[in-house]
């Protein structure tokens, strides 16, 4: 069965996605079935643990993709998702998806 794992920086993140992701995901995800949310204490623990939990996924033993968000905070959004990507690039070959959490100014 395939499975997704999504970073977060901050558990406040983690229970948002727990509220949001079931109203808007194909039948097949389930939480805590084949779809996890996994939390960090900041954005430095975030990048910390991208490294070592890349490199277990790389070698699971069925398909998953990785999905981090981030918050921009004052980052320069290409900036920030160059050096993800990077760190991703780096660490084991699992395909991700990296997504900057932007404040939207109406």
């Amino acid at each position: 069965m395939a499975r997704i794992e999504i970073m977060v920086e901050e558990p406040s993140m983690r229970e948002f996605l727990t509220i949001f992701l079931p109203a808007v995901m194909d039948k097949f995800w389930v939480l805590n079935q084949n779809v996890f949310i996994r939390s960090f204490e900041g954005k430095s623990d975030l990048q910390k643990n991208i490294p070592s939990k890349l490199k277990v996924y790389s070698n699971w033993h069925e398909p998953i993709g990785v999905i981090i968000l981030q918050d921009q905070d004052s980052n320069d959004c290409v900036e920030l998702k160059n050096k993800l990507v990077e760190l991703c690039a780096r660490s084991g070959n699992c395909r991700t998806l990296i997504r900057i959490v932007c404040t939207w100014i109406f």
